[in-house]
């Protein structure tokens, strides 16, 4: 997949052109956005390949099922009426559920009156509950669990009213305004942000990201992301990669079982939908998650290949593990035995994680490789290790973004293109500086020269120095 990314008024960047291939490279000094743009771009390609109809609706329906639950507890619930219209409530939002699924066949649009029905019976059941929880506190008195069923059903009347208003439009405006909340929220959770003001360099205009001239996203408020497709063909295709995944560093994986724990936390689990802020990026929990689901078997016996060339003596004589408890542990095949990431040496956490993903089919061909700084805290033959590792999967169709201090991977880069000018062809370069992004000039050489001599000029200055 080759495209072009413009991006006005976000992060560091004022304005950019920026290309992204087959191999994605974005080097250059710190401070001058290149983690923000990876991070960018996997918050809109996450959304991008999710059946969005659905997507929304799950992100609608879940406080609801979580009051549901709220109030099977108790004698109240025990009333007989009360216990059926909790049921019926669970039914109607299973068969909306069901109703999304035909996005999947483009006959959304025809059976949207029904969906809207849908809505309007839930909204019809939770007036009856409160009829009834009226009358019951009349009967037996208003105590303590009356006045927590009361709370629970004002909230509901809250989301359910949400739901209904999101529903009074059609199919298609309720798919774009899913795109719009689930890119907002995943602006918030990849770069902890309570507000999206802060992710525009200058606060007095909006920010606009447009993908190859067919999809443009605006940030104008605090709250929310404007989204516009320009040419529909081309969204379509921009949809055609099977899923996304963003790679940071190591350490996250070596504190994982901490991590999640804090989104486990009685204080977090108690905030809602953007509020939510952990200090932990949201990719990290979508990749976490990924590890627990089991895909089906393909026919990529390439990439199978490359993955156990990762396993190998020469490589990393051992793998990577997942246990029951999700405890990810090294196999050390040298040493004949076991222990837990935290461990393990960073070049083993940085190729083992790729590995463990290549084997559990989370990456397959088509899918969005977004990995920062992949040589960050290893020895420079790791380094070249991880870069022939990323640049085979792109090889092997995985679409690979990295953004890089390295100069050895970039020398690596020199190498390859010099072995195979056809790689030149895979590769699209970035250059990343105080005045911008340089991402099409079409001298692959003197542009690969000019990023190198951009991270060896410190060494070359205290070198002069030192004569």
């Amino acid at each position: 997949m080759s495209f072009k990314l413009t991006v006005e008024n976000f992060g560091k960047l004022t304005e950019a052109e920026i290309r992204i291939g087959q191999f994605t490279v974005f080097a250059g000094p710190n401070n001058t956005g290149k983690s923000f743009v990876s991070k960018l771009l996997y918050s809109l390609f996450d959304v991008m390949n999710a059946e969005h109809a659905s997507m929304y609706f799950n992100m609608l329906s879940r406080p609801l099922y979580r009051g549901l639950f709220e109030l099977t507890w108790g004698s109240f619930s025990k009333e007989e009426e009360n216990d059926m219209l909790l049921e019926q409530l669970d039914s109607i939002l299973s068969q909306l559920e069901k109703s999304f699924e035909l996005e999947r066949s483009r006959r959304l649009e025809e059976n949207w009156d029904s969906v809207v029905n849908y809505g309007d019976e839930l909204r019809a059941g939770h007036t009856q509950l409160e009829r009834n929880l009226d009358k019951w506190e009349q009967e037996e008195g208003a105590f303590e669990s009356s006045k927590s069923y009361r709370r629970t059903l004002a909230r509901m009347k809250e989301d359910i009213d949400r739901l209904r208003g999101a529903l009074n439009t059609n199919a298609r405006e309720f798919i774009m305004d899913g795109i719009k909340e689930r890119v907002s929220q995943n602006l918030v959770q990849n770069f902890q942000t309570a507000s999206l003001s802060n992710l525009r360099k200058d606060q007095t205009r909006p920010a606009r990201i447009i993908l190859d001239n067919v999809v443009e996203f605006t940030i104008e408020n605090t709250r929310s992301v404007n989204f516009k497709i320009k040419d529909e063909a081309g969204f379509h295709g921009l949809q055609e990669y099977s899923r996304v995944i963003y790679l940071e560093s190591p350490l996250y994986w070596k504190l994982k079982s901490a991590l999640e724990g804090i989104k486990m936390a009685p204080r977090f689990r108690s905030l809602r939908g953007r509020d939510a802020l952990s200090g932990v990026p949201g990719y990290f929990y979508d990749l976490a998650r990924a590890l627990r689901e089991e895909y089906p078997e393909n026919d990529q016996e390439d990439l199978m290949n490359l993955c156990e060339r990762l396993f190998s003596k020469d490589v990393m004589d051992g793998r990577l593990t997942v246990s029951e408890s999700g405890e990810l542990r090294f196999e050390d095949n040298k040493h004949d035995t076991s222990f837990p990431l935290q461990l393990a040496a960073m070049g083993v956490a940085n190729l083992g994680i790729l590995a463990l993903l290549i084997e559990r089919r989370i990456i397959d061909k088509g899918s969005f490789l977004f990995v920062d700084e992949p040589g960050a805290h290893l020895h420079p033959s790791w380094q070249i290790k991880i870069a022939k590792t990323l640049f085979e999967l792109s090889r092997l169709g995985v679409n690979v973004v990295i953004a890089t201090h390295s100069v050895d991977m970039l020398k690596f880069l020199e190498v390859e293109a010099k072995k195979n000018p056809e790689s030149k062809k895979l590769i699209a370069l970035n250059r990343f500086s105080s005045e911008g992004v340089e991402g099409y000039e079409e001298d692959f050489e003197s542009k690969l020269n000019t990023m190198q001599q951009d991270l060896t000029d410190p060494f070359a200055t205290l070198f002069l120095e030192g004569l």
